[in-house]
C-alpha cells in the first residue's frame, strides 16, 4: 500500500537527511484527521516533478516537522492534450479543472466566449486561477501523478487559438450533425497526426458556442466532432472528451 501523499511548495530545498515542516491546510489533515504520530511514513510531491519519501519526526501549534528519507524525481506523465474549456458557473468549472487533471491532461486553458455566463474582473480572474491551479495540484493526491496539469489564465477565443500551436484540434458541436469523436480520432484524413501527437479539444460553456465562434475554429483548422445523439451538460461534455481522447493517447480507445 502506498504512503499517504501530501503537496509541498515547488522550489522547497529538499535533502535527503534533512529536516522540513508542513503547514496549512495539508498539516491540518496529516496531523487533525489522520493523527500522524513520528514514525508514520508520507510520501510528497510538489507538483513538478520531485517525489519524496519522509517520515514526521514530531508535532507543534498546527505544523508537522518531517525528515526526509528519499528524494526521486518522477517521469512527467501528463498526456499531449491540451483542453480548452469555455468557463463555467460556479462549482461547475472547478470540478472540470479537478477531473480532467486526474485523467492527465498537459494543459487546460479557461477561454471566455459569447455564451460564457460568468463576467469576471481582473482581481476576479487572478482569484479563480490561483485557486484552479491549486485544484490541479490537489488532484496529484488521487491520481498520484508527478507533475500538476498547468491551468493558463483566462483568454479569449480568438487568443486561445492563436497561442495554443498544438498538431491537431477538435471542437465539439453537437448541433450540426458533426462525426462521433472516436470516429474523428481514429480518422487520420480527418485529423492528421501532428509532429509531436498533441491534441487540443476545445468545449464551449454552457449554451454552448455561437455559430459565429464554431465558425472561427473551423478557419482555425479545428474538427467538429460529438460525444453522441445525447445532449450533455457542459461540465459532462468536457470531462467525458477529455476521457475519451486520453484513452485514444494511450491505445485504448
Amino acid at each position: 500500500m502506498h504512503p499517504r501523499r501530501f503537496l509541498i511548495p515547488p522550489g522547497t530545498p529538499l535533502q535527503e537527511g534533512r529536516e522540513l515542516v508542513l503547514e496549512g491546510r495539508e498539516a491540518k489533515h496529516l496531523g487533525r484527521v489522520l493523527r500522524a504520530r513520528a514514525g508514520t511514513r508520507v510520501e510528497l510531491a510538489d507538483g513538478a516533478g520531485l517525489l519524496v519519501q519522509a517520515e514526521v519526526t514530531g508535532r507543534r501549534s498546527g505544523r508537522i516537522r518531517l525528515r526526509v528519507l528519499q528524494v526521486e524525481r518522477g517521469q512527467d506523465d501528463r498526456l499531449p492534450l491540451e483542453v480548452l474549456v469555455g468557463i463555467l458557473k460556479g462549482e461547475k468549472m472547478d470540478l472540470v479543472i479537478q477531473k480532467v487533471s486526474e485523467i492527465g491532461a498537459r494543459s487546460i486553458q479557461p477561454v471566455i466566449t459569447e455564451h460564457t455566463v460568468p463576467r469576471l474582473d481582473r482581481h476576479q480572474e487572478r482569484k479563480k486561477v490561483k485557486r484552479w491551479r491549486e485544484t490541479a495540484r490537489q488532484a496529484l493526491k488521487q491520481c498520484r501523478a508527478t507533475t500538476a496539469t498547468l491551468v493558463h489564465g483566462v483568454s479569449t477565443l480568438e487568443e486561445a487559438l492563436d497561442e495554443r500551436r498544438c498538431s491537431a484540434g477538435i471542437v465539439l458541436d453537437a448541433a450540426h450533425g458533426a462525426r462521433n469523436l472516436v470516429e474523428v480520432l481514429h480518422d487520420p484524413g480527418i485529423l492528421p497526426p501532428g509532429k509531436d501527437g498533441a491534441i487540443r479539444i476545445l468545449i464551449g460553456p454552457e449554451g454552448g458556442l455561437s455559430r459565429g465562434e464554431l465558425d472561427l475554429c473551423l478557419r482555425r483548422g479545428l474538427v467538429p466532432a460529438s460525444l453522441g445523439k445525447r445532449v450533455l451538460r457542459a461540465e459532462t461534455a468536457a470531462i467525458g472528451a477529455t476521457l475519451v481522447t486520453a484513452l485514444f493517447l494511450e491505445g485504448g480507445a
